[in-house]
């Protein structure tokens, strides 16, 4: 269903353009289960075994697209899930897409640059690492859950537990 929204004005003190843009409205829940399923589907079609709940899972797609694409620029060997031995996995890709696009449908996009770059690279690295290191990020925690693996529960527990600490952190960092 299309719906047309009136497009706000350039700048602040000018008349607003009676132009027109169409924006689709999906909630989360509905294209979260479209993704699930897509990734089900395409888990099932490809047969996919092992790793269980590979469908989609961010962190470790960015791993496989950067191990493949060096193994068939380098010639290397690094070790890449099944999945993408058969096809290269652009998930990754398509989120940083499927975000940009939807910012900009929004009204939303801007380039901000980062007060401390290196350290916002650190924590990045930390993030990354700590997820390959449970085995996934926290979609492929929840699935591998879903699925009743033993193996998963200390790493959602440390998820969980980073979170409680990095929202007490931000909040007091706020009322400063």
């Amino acid at each position: 269903m299309r719906q047309l929204v009136p497009f706000p004005a350039a700048q602040a003190g000018t008349t607003p353009r009676r132009s027109l843009r169409w924006r689709p409205h999906v909630s989360p829940v509905v294209a979260g289960s479209v993704l699930a399923i897509l990734a089900v589907l395409g888990q099932t079609y490809f047969d996919v075994y092992p790793p269980a709940a590979y469908g989609f899972c961010t962190a470790c797609h960015g791993r496989d697209l950067i191990d493949a694409t060096a193994n068939a620029i380098f010639g290397t060997h690094l070790a890449v899930a099944g999945a993408s031995a058969i096809f290269p996995l652009l998930t990754v890709l398509g989120v940083l897409a499927g975000s940009v696009l939807a910012a900009g449908i929004a009204g939303e996009w801007r380039w901000q640059r980062s007060r401390v770059p290196l350290r916002d690279v650190a924590w990045g690295f930390i993030t990354i690492t700590c997820a390959l290191t449970v085995s996934g990020c926290m979609v492929r925690l929840v699935l591998r859950a879903a699925y009743v693996d033993p193996s998963v529960f200390p790493g959602l527990g440390g998820a969980m537990l980073g979170a409680l600490l990095a929202t007490m952190l931000l909040r007091g960092w706020a009322r400063r």
